[in-house]
């Protein structure tokens, strides 16, 4: 299966729920993997590709820091029509709970702190917490075998319950080559 572009891939910047439909061709990954193991199945790049009609791209890059204890996933996006975006990503896996934690800095200044548990039926992460803001904050991970996940970031709910910004996109894993032609700002 062709991996889609940026001008096929469901990109929203209102969302209410994360629940696009992953590739007919995916199969989920298994909760046998918890914790690290399954972060560690993120390291590397990931992304869709450029899109030579708008020149648009998502790249995600994982990275294990400070002795494996933190992921750290730093996003870029560059979305034609739309000003360009970055957030870096912590997350950690806490084995007492079997929970996960995850810090979200955004180039504007907020920071996300959110707690999430393993989804079984939607086989993914599912987080929740605040912004410092003070604004409720949902986002969720979701592997689909070792090359696609989807993920939906910092769906900032108000006071009334109205969403107020959000972004979900799907990622595939890039090659080598591919990583170096998605290149940073």
């Amino acid at each position: 299966m062709p991996r889609p572009t940026l001008a096929t891939c469901c990109v929203w910047l209102a969302v209410v729920t994360c629940s696009s439909t992953p590739p007919a061709a995916a199969s989920p990954l298994e909760e046998t993997l918890a914790g690290n193991d399954l972060l560690a199945g993120l390291v590397g790049s990931w992304g869709i590709g450029e899109d030579e009609e708008d020149a648009s791209y998502i790249r995600q890059t994982c990275q294990w820091i400070l002795n494996k204890k933190y992921l750290e996933i730093e996003t870029f996006v560059d979305m034609k029509g739309h000003p360009t975006s970055s957030w870096r990503t912590l997350i950690a896996y806490e084995p007492s709970d079997k929970s996960y934690r995850l810090w979200n800095f955004s180039e504007d200044g907020v920071v996300t702190t959110e707690r999430g548990t393993w989804n079984s039926r939607l086989k993914g992460i599912d987080f929740k917490g605040r912004t410092s803001t003070n604004r409720k904050s949902y986002s969720s991970l979701r592997i689909f075998g070792k090359d696609c996940m989807e993920r939906c970031v910092n769906v900032y709910v108000d006071a009334d319950g109205d969403v107020v910004s959000g972004v979900g996109f799907t990622l595939y894993r890039l090659s080598n080559a591919e990583a170096e032609q998605l290149t940073k700002p």
